[in-house]
Formats: C-alpha cells, structure tokens, sequence
C-alpha cells in the first residue's frame, strides 16, 4: 500500500458580512481502523461574541479564508463552529437569510469532499464534515 497524505482544508465565504462571525475547527485525524492518529485545528476569530461591532475592522481582511493541513491520516472528522459576534439589528427574519459556508477538503491535489453548507445570520452553526461521507 503506497503512503498516506494529508488532507488539505478550505474554508470560505462569499457573505459580505462574513467578518461578523468568529470561525473554530477541530478536526480529528485517523486510520483506516478507526483510531485517532491526530488531531489539526484553526481558530479565525475576528471579535469577542458580543461585541456587536458597526463595521469591519480595518484591520481585518475583506476576503478571508481558514485554511489548514493534516497530519498523514486515512480520514478526518471536522467540526466547524460559525459563531456570530454581531448579530443583525432589526428581527425581520425574511430580510435575513441564512449565508453559505463553503467548505472543500482535497488530498494530493484531488477533490475529496466540496459541500455548501447553511449558516443562521443569528444562532451561527455547529457543522459536520467527514472526509469519507459516512
């Protein structure tokens, strides 16, 4: 059997307040058996929860993209935390829809997981992502 790579991870969105929510991610890494080989994480936090901030930080990109490697695995399980730090003013739901959450995870350069994934402009998300969709 040849050797193992890593996976590659992306994460994105296109929201143009996308700046208002703090992204963590655990992912755990493991072998063809099921057992913990590793472990990778990521943490793009752009303000404290609460904060409820008017505008971007001028400091903070426009674009932003949480973007990591693993460790030489067989298959990983993320946990993806959208956690908002300002919410929207108004409670007029239907002006506020859900954004998407890209998420793309490759290996050696081939596409293995490409999904779009909802998030809530109020509560966030807490979403699940496994490399070999079980």
């Amino acid at each position: 059997m040849g050797k193992k790579e890593g996976f590659e991870v992306e994460i994105w969105s296109d929201f143009e307040e996308f700046w208002c929510y703090n992204i963590m991610v655990t992912c755990g890494c493991f072998d063809e058996n099921g057992g913990r080989v590793g472990f990778a994480s990521a943490d793009d936090s752009v303000a404290p929860v609460g904060a409820n901030l008017a505008k971007r930080p001028s400091d903070y990109p426009s674009k932003r993209m949480v973007k990591f490697d693993t460790e030489e695995c067989d298959h990983l399980l993320m946990y993806i935390y959208v956690i908002p730090h300002t919410i929207p003013i108004d409670r007029a739901i239907d002006e506020h829809k859900p954004f998407m959450l890209n998420v793309r995870i490759t290996r050696g350069g081939s596409l293995v997981v490409s999904r779009n994934l909802q998030v809530n402009r109020w509560s966030g998300a807490s979403l699940e992502v496994r490399s070999n969709n079980e």
